[in-house]
């Protein structure tokens, strides 16, 4: 409240520094996949175009673990951090990347969230595609497909059906999403992304890049028992 009696007294609003990033917790199993010592930090699942994020460098990916020397240990802390920061303010992210620890000078802005708008999801049933593990139905992304689910351009392989009970299900994939990365590999088609799948590392969970909507999140899916 004292943090913003202020703004409110001059303006009748308040207003919030972001970063342009949309972030993720970092659970074991994603800690596992991005082959990081331990499960802190904030995942990166998408860098806003124009945003403070990206004019500082960072990319979707990155596990931001620090902002101004101060520990981001869990992500819900990080835009707390970020939040009561002053405009303008130029401050130093702490992130890895590739498990190299790189810093980056970056510039707080005023938060343009409220001119963000998720795109609503369909719900119409989608057609079987083809088998694929995990219990997943899975099917390469046609140019008109793409338009459809509002993407630039064709890439990655979209999800027809999930089985329920499976993996897939488990880890939360949803009918509609699109599959465009496979263990940090971009996959092209379904034949591409099954390769990608069963040169996995037996034993341990694939991590898939989704896109859902405007977004992209990382989801790590267990291997069959």
């Amino acid at each position: 409240v004292k943090e913003e009696l202020p703004q409110l007294k001059s303006s009748g609003k308040v207003v919030r520094g972001w970063l342009g990033v949309y972030i993720q917790k970092v659970t074991p199993e994603l800690a596992e996949s991005l082959g990081l010592a331990d499960s802190r930090g904030a995942l990166v699942a998408n860098v806003l175009p124009n945003g403070p994020a990206q004019a500082a460098g960072v990319k979707r990916g990155d596990v931001i673990v620090a902002f101004d020397n101060q520990p981001v240990d869990d992500s819900r802390e990080l835009p707390l951090l970020v939040g009561r920061t002053d405009l303008g303010h130029k401050g130093i992210l702490k992130v890895i990347r590739d498990k190299q620890t790189i810093d980056l000078p970056v510039t707080i802005t005023q938060s343009r969230e409220p001119e963000i708008v998720a795109a609503e999801e369909k719900s119409e049933k989608p057609d079987l595609g083809a088998v694929s593990p995990f219990g997943l139905h899975v099917k390469d992304l046609s140019p008109d497909l793409a338009k459809e689910l509002g993407l630039d351009a064709p890439g990655g392989v979209v999800i027809a059906s999930v089985q329920p009970g499976s993996r897939a299900d488990e880890a939360g994939l949803r009918a509609r999403d699109v599959i465009i990365e496979v263990n940090r590999k971009a996959v092209t088609s379904v034949d591409s992304y099954q390769n990608a799948v069963k040169t996995s590392e037996k034993g341990k969970s694939v991590l898939l890049l989704i896109k859902r909507g405007d977004n992209t999140i990382y989801v790590p899916v267990k291997p069959e028992a």
